[in-house]
């Protein structure tokens, strides 16, 4: 099974809080900006490629829900779809916001701000994830770093911590879920020891239940905390449209439902998530698209594909990538070193050494950094 790395699944995550309009659908307004940068500052453009924030952040994150998250003199704060800095920088790291909850850092631990910028869930955490489902994942002990004899990592070095206390709060910070069970952070090495960033395992709840790591196999629990599709499987992706892929012992995957029964037997050699009724999967070296009874609607012809979004999808023939709509017919052509999902109207791609922004028609409308 291939689980993409942290960055291009949070740009796939986001996607679904994105304003889009796909080929076939009314057009709608744009309502965010894109992230651009410039001698190692950020700003924002609007989706012509009109400068709306000059470069002026040390860091900036995706727009989500209107908002995104900016820092400034080692704080951070947020600033609206206008270009405005409607909560100034205060945070020592903030995250995007997800149902109506930003997570933000202070004094050392977490908690989470409303829109507005009042503090919904006290700071009390030490570590935590966004809101899904209307839960959040949250680190309910202190870390701690501990390193063989003759180990040693200097200030800023990316390491990752065990632990085992975890729990799920809800939109207003009650515990409804408290778990004991085989958990990951991950954070830097600071002066004063391991801070948190975030949690890998276990993971956020979609569709009613989350991933959980137990003796080293996956299952899933329910909103109760209760263990309802056992732990048996190698690796696992999230809940989409019902069905959730997963990896076997033997390095097969499929897909299972919400009881645990396999919906979709395969096998494959790698899945990803549904999204838009069709699934990329991966069998004999190539990839193609699946529907939920398990029919190939795309047939296996690409070297990596991307899952749907807005109509189309990224998918790479022999060393470049372009973009197929529902029917597979190539729609951009294949000419890029990377591609990823249309968001807002605009896709990311990636072309000698420069990251571009185009729209559906393949134009370039701006560079993501200049």
């Amino acid at each position: 099974m291939r689980i993409p790395n942290k960055f291009i699944a949070f740009i796939i995550c986001s996607l679904s809080i994105l304003t889009i309009c796909s080929k076939n659908s009314e057009p709608q307004p744009f309502s965010i900006l894109f992230r651009i940068d410039s001698d190692s500052k950020y700003g924002f453009a609007d989706h012509n490629g009109k400068t709306i924030v000059p470069p002026q952040f040390d860091d900036a994150g995706e727009f989500s829900e209107g908002l995104a998250y900016v820092a400034q003199g080692g704080k951070y704060g947020f600033v609206d779809s206008a270009g405005n800095l409607v909560l100034k920088p205060q945070y020592q790291l903030a995250k995007p916001f997800s149902q109506g909850r930003a997570a933000v850092r202070i004094n050392n631990k977490w908690g989470f701000i409303d829109r507005s910028g009042q503090l919904a869930v006290p700071a009390t955490f030490y570590a935590c994830n966004s809101y899904s489902d209307s839960l959040a994942l949250v680190l309910l002990e202190q870390p701690v770093l501990s390193l063989p004899r003759g180990v040693t990592f200097g200030p800023g070095a990316e390491v990752s911590v065990k632990s085992k206390k975890f729990g799920y709060i809800d939109l207003n910070g009650k515990l409804k879920i408290s778990l004991n069970l085989e958990g990951e952070v991950r954070g830097k090495v600071s002066k004063e020891g391991f801070d948190v960033e975030y949690v890998v395992y276990p993971r956020s709840f979609s569709e009613g239940m989350a991933p959980v790591l137990v003796s080293g196999q996956w299952g899933f629990i329910d909103t109760t905390g209760k263990i309802v599709v056992p732990p048996k499987f190698k690796e696992t992706h999230g809940f989409a449209q019902s069905l959730a892929g997963v990896q076997m012992p033997d390095d097969s995957s499929a897909y299972i439902d919400k009881t645990g029964s396999f919906a979709i037997p395969g096998p494959f050699a790698s899945v990803c998530s549904f999204s838009e009724g069709t699934a990329c999967v991966e069998s004999r070296g190539k990839w193609g698209y699946i529907n939920n009874l398990g029919k190939y609607v795309i047939p296996l012809a690409f070297a990596e594909a991307l899952p749907f979004s807005h109509g189309c999808a990224a998918v790479k023939k022999g060393s470049k990538w372009g973009y197929i709509d529902e029917k597979g017919s190539t729609i951009i052509p294949f000419k890029f070193d990377y591609a990823l999902p249309f968001g807002d109207g605009l896709a990311k791609v990636f072309l000698g050494g420069k990251q571009i922004y185009i729209d559906k028609t393949g134009k370039e409308i701006f560079p993501s950094s200049r």
